[in-house]
């Protein structure tokens, strides 16, 4: 079971007024919310309007890990779930969320620390300074 949450901060704004334009968290709508009626009280036509730059999913299916991972667009979060269908179709496990939290110089200090040794003789000397300078 898929689940696909918005997270994006709510904004409340006045056309041609950006001093009264104001940002509230996702989980503030009822904020914004007072906000909107504190606007129309005084006379203004107010717009709340939540922006889709930070979306959740959360895949939980039996027999699969538990996944959840934040994207920054609706298309790729589809992207992701229908990337998750197909490999679980197949017969695949993957975990994606763990792959998305290692970082490039994460896997060179790996490299460095566990293959590098194995490579060179001379490894302690030269060829570990070599790959650090990467």
């Amino acid at each position: 079971m898929a689940s696909i949450i918005n997270r994006s901060n709510y904004v409340v704004s006045v056309r041609s007024r950006d001093d009264l334009t104001r940002t509230f968290p996702y989980d503030k709508q009822q904020g914004a919310k007072d906000y909107y009626a504190q606007l129309r009280a005084q006379q203004f036509r107010p717009r709340v309007e939540q922006l889709e730059d930070t979306i959740f999913v959360r895949v939980r299916d039996k027999g699969y890990k538990a996944q959840t991972a934040t994207f920054d667009s609706l298309e790729k979060a589809e992207t992701f779930l229908k990337q998750l269908e197909l490999d679980r179709a197949k017969g695949l496990g993957c975990d994606y969320t763990a792959a998305r939290s290692v970082t490039l110089v994460d896997l060179l200090e790996r490299y460095i620390r566990e293959e590098g040794p194995k490579l060179v003789k001379s490894w302690e000397t030269v060829g570990k300074y070599k790959a650090q300078r990467l």
